[in-house]
């Protein structure tokens, strides 16, 4: 089975932004946040309060088992989504 790598940037904004789609061919995700706050992930309806933080210059690792649906990120401040400082790096086996 070979693996393919997609790599982008996303300007998270203070309303849910899409980070990543599902897919099951998705074997792992990593989410850095290079911006100057925290960012909050979870569902399409997250919010900060409900949201699971990446703190600013940190990152966190997902397994394709972790994300059954569409994964969805929010900034609490408007200054993280210029530039767009959250990186994704996702590797799927085809």
């Amino acid at each position: 089975m070979a693996s393919r790598l997609a790599s982008r940037a996303v300007a998270v904004q203070t309303t849910a932004t899409l980070l990543l789609s599902a897919s099951r061919h998705r074997s792992s995700v990593l989410i850095a946040n290079a911006g100057p706050n925290a960012i909050y992930i979870g569902a399409s309806g997250v919010t900060t309060a409900t949201g699971f933080p990446i703190a600013a210059g940190a990152s966190r690792d997902f397994p394709n088992s972790t994300i059954p649906e569409d994964l969805y990120a929010i900034a609490a401040t408007a200054n993280q989504s210029s530039p767009a400082d959250t990186r994704v790096w996702e590797v799927f086996d085809e």
